[in-house]
């Protein structure tokens, strides 16, 4: 009597395989790929692929072992199964784009050769729009979201930057009402994190605000001082 290779599911995400366990990858609630998100999307599914300790079959690192292997039917199913992980990841525009791969591995470099030229065209328009980016009448947390969304997407496409370029940037950012702490900031011996840029930018919005509401609204005592120094005037 002949048995068969797979059993049952031994959970909702695998499948026994003779010895072994593929693993069903889960991408229903995942984000999709569209033509404009590339780098976020691969980022998503190399979590999801390390997470499961599958990034050979993508890379291919793990190769398919000859049909005779008793791994051979093992290993099909995983890379099928991590092929239409991918697919259903996919925006429906792109599928068609995937139409005749065979295997995970090369539906992986289709995509990464559909959207590489765009990804480096990606990081040149972020890096100049950051060079050319300021608060303006923006508010410093505001500002600084900005800027830090802009370096964030950098490093998801693989171009981070340093901390001090990341300072430079931001600092050069302010008009000079804020020259007094930007100086400050550039002249510190020690170099500061984006965090605590944060914190020093935003404390010194609040004291120019304070500063603002003081001067446009003089307390009592000021205003009688100015009165009686008008009084003791001579006029011209």
């Amino acid at each position: 009597m002949s048995t068969s290779t797979a059993s049952n599911n031994t959970s909702d995400n695998t499948i026994a395989v003779g010895t072994n366990t593929v693993i069903v990858l889960q991408t229903h609630h995942s984000l999709k790929l569209t033509s404009h998100n590339y780098p976020a999307w691969r980022v998503q599914m190399n979590a999801l692929f390390i997470g499961y300790d599958l990034t050979g079959y993508i890379d291919g690192t793990t190769k398919c072992p000859p049909e005779t292997d008793p791994n051979f039917n093992f290993w099909t199913r995983q890379d099928q199964l991590i092929l239409h992980a991918i697919i259903t990841s996919v925006d429906p525009s792109i599928i068609t784009a995937l139409g005749n791969v065979k295997t995970s591995q090369q539906a992986w470099e289709v995509l990464q050769k559909m959207f590489a030229n765009k990804t480096r065209a990606r990081i040149m328009h972020l890096k100049e729009r950051l060079s050319r980016f300021n608060k303006g009448a923006s508010h410093v947390a505001e500002y600084l979201n900005s800027v830090k969304a802009i370096a964030d997407e950098l490093a998801i496409i693989n171009s981070p930057l340093d901390d001090i370029d990341l300072i430079i940037h931001t600092l050069n950012g302010f008009g000079s009402e804020y020259r007094e702490i930007t100086t400050a900031i550039r002249t510190r011996e020690n170099p500061i994190s984006f965090d605590n840029l944060h914190d020093l930018l935003t404390d010194f919005e609040t004291y120019l605000k304070r500063d603002e509401i003081n001067n446009d609204n003089p307390s009592l005592e000021s205003i009688a001082t100015a009165n009686a120094a008008f009084k003791g005037k001579q006029p011209y």
